[in-house]
């Protein structure tokens, strides 16, 4: 691993929270807002981006980008984009776009228009700001078996049907790595990320 990478995510786990923060075992506070936390979970994106490997084919060819895309209510504000800008990561650009879904209907076979389905198949992460449960099931569904990373900050994500959960522990944040179901999606996590991760589900 980078000795830069090192120190951003040894600045990321290390971070203090504000005075006042709660602090909850195994999961994070949802009502995440502060523009500080914000800039702590956009450098985690951009090294998920570097240390997870995805298949080939996912890629797509050598001018495409990477892809996060952020369902809900945006957090991060300008954070993610100024983390973002003019990087590049495995040689490709990266983009970060926001999409806002509504909860799918009962007998809908399709949940949401096809812009909005491609939006969420085709991303490298996908973001789930805390929603509607009945949207977070959908997109988890959506992309079951796609080479897509999921990632959020919702209690308990990764133990419960996400990959990677932000959490808050000690009033610093530190990441939880559901390893099998990011491996069962095609996906594969360096093993020096893993060493800064704690795992679940094994």
């Amino acid at each position: 691993m980078h000795r830069t990478t090192i120190i951003l995510f040894a600045l990321a786990i290390s971070l203090a929270l504000p005075r006042g923060a709660g602090v909850v075992h195994a999961g994070p506070q949802e009502n995440v807002n502060d523009a500080k936390v914000a800039a702590v979970h956009a450098a985690f994106l951009v090294n998920f981006l570097r240390y997870v490997k995805w298949p080939e084919a996912a890629l797509g060819d050598a001018g495409s980008s990477l892809r996060i895309v952020v369902i809900g209510g945006d957090h991060f504000g300008s954070a993610l984009d100024a983390a973002l800008k003019d990087k590049a990561i495995q040689n490709r650009g990266v983009i970060a776009r926001r999409l806002t879904l509504a909860p799918p209907g009962p007998d809908s076979g399709s949940p949401w228009p096809e812009e909005s389905m491609t939006m969420v198949r085709g991303a490298h992460i996908l973001y789930l700001e805390p929603v509607d449960a009945s949207i977070r099931d959908a997109v988890l569904r959506v992309v079951k078996d796609l080479p897509v990373l999921t990632v959020s900050h919702v209690s308990d994500f990764a133990r419960n049907q996400g990959m990677i959960g932000l959490v808050i522990r000690d009033g610093k944040v530190a990441f939880e790595v559901h390893r099998k179901r990011l491996e069962a999606a095609g996906l594969k996590a360096s093993a020096k990320l893993l060493d800064l991760a704690d795992i679940v589900g094994d």
